[in-house]
């Protein structure tokens, strides 16, 4: 997917799940929980600095998931105009989400069954 279309999916969606090899991800349940330090911002207008850090995000899911056994995917999403890039695994489980969200200091994880974030 080219970078001026995820633009136009994000600002028409409000976010984006992206699998490594930069296909949309939609499953029909399951939750996304950042990963601690793996988040990026960017102006929605740097389509520059959107393409290295999508590439830079791609590269590391690349590795992630050739040296771990977790299913991770790069989330995209617009807060207040601007664009936030992480890295967020994919988990079936509420509690294990909701665990890991804790854990990991985040504010919400994404419910995909009911398309919302779940506050922590």
């Amino acid at each position: 997917m080219q970078v001026n279309k995820i633009i136009q999916a994000v600002k028409k969606n409000g976010g984006l799940t992206l699998n490594a090899t930069g296909t949309v991800f939609r499953p029909k349940s399951g939750y996304m929980i950042s990963l601690l330090g793996y988040e990026t911002q960017c102006s929605l207008t740097d389509v520059n600095a959107i393409a290295e850090r999508l590439e830079a995000y791609t590269a590391m899911i690349k590795k992630m998931l050739s040296d771990t056994a977790l299913d991770v995917k790069l989330g995209l999403w617009l807060d207040n105009g601007i664009l936030y890039i992480d890295i967020s695994q994919h988990v079936a489980d509420l509690d294990l989400a909701m665990y890991l969200g804790r854990e990991r200091k985040q504010l919400a994880v994404y419910d995909f069954q009911n398309s919302q974030s779940i506050q922590l």
